[in-house]
């Protein structure tokens, strides 16, 4: 037996075509087809045929929703873990929803995918509550959400700051040190008897380490009239992370 699934016919005069293949196993098909086939006997008589077939229907159900979800609040992260629903799960998606001032959940950031049994959602709001939801994903998609998790409140990222120069002349400040937070705003502050003050002498950023060094640094730099008048002494560097510390 000869057959193609090309639309090209499997027989041409009395032998089969260039492009008919030779039936030997079970013909693997993905959506619907035309098969051509033909079929010889023993003294070469031909018995042509023509049917449509199509692919079965995929019998893979989605995956049940994830349990036995065990959590921990972390310093503006939040750590999951679960279980595996069942065999043949390919990816989870975690979604985060913050509570809004109306006591709405509502959905905040992306979908994170992992093809792990956990995910550390990090860059979350320190004092804001959230909850959580984790679902699998097999070859028929994504299978329905699990319970919310929470409520989580993550807590400030502990970080530190340190001044390495102060330098002050007439329409001039300039601060640099290191910081381990990066992409923390630090402020300049300054200083009363008893730590930081509430006045802000300028604002920076902690900027990513450059190899060799493995902590981040900052460069604050105020110039004309916004530089004070008068060299201020003393001054802190402040996180917004906070906790913090500080170096005079």
């Amino acid at each position: 037996m000869y057959y193609t699934i090309d639309g090209t016919p499997a027989i041409v005069g009395s032998l089969p075509s260039d492009t008919a293949k030779h039936y030997t196993e079970p013909i693997s098909i993905t959506g619907q087809v035309t098969l051509h086939a033909v079929a010889f006997d023993r003294e070469g008589n031909a018995d042509p045929f023509t049917a449509v077939y199509k692919a079965a229907p995929d019998t893979i159900t989605a995956p049940p929703a994830v349990s036995a979800i065990t959590r921990a609040a972390g310093q503006a992260s939040v750590t999951l873990n679960w279980a595996a629903p069942e065999a043949g799960v390919s990816l989870y998606g975690v979604q985060a929803y913050a509570v809004s001032t109306a006591g709405a959940h509502v959905a905040t950031g992306t979908l994170k995918q992992t093809s792990a049994k956990t995910y550390t959602y990090t860059g979350l709001n320190p004092g804001t509550t959230y909850y959580f939801t984790v679902k699998a994903k097999n070859g028929s998609g994504y299978g329905e959400e699990s319970t919310e998790q929470g409520p989580f409140v993550p807590t400030r990222l502990a970080d530190s700051v340190s001044i390495g120069t102060a330098k002050w002349k007439a329409g001039d400040l300039r601060v640099t040190g290191s910081g381990s937070a990066v992409g923390a705003f630090v402020e300049i502050r300054n200083a009363t008897a008893t730590g930081p003050g509430t006045s802000v002498l300028g604002r920076g950023q902690i900027e990513p380490p450059v190899a060799p060094a493995t902590v981040g640094t900052y460069d604050i730099r105020v110039r004309g009239t916004l530089a004070p008048a008068l060299n201020p002494g003393k001054v802190y560097v402040v996180s917004e992370a906070g906790p913090f510390v500080v170096a005079g």
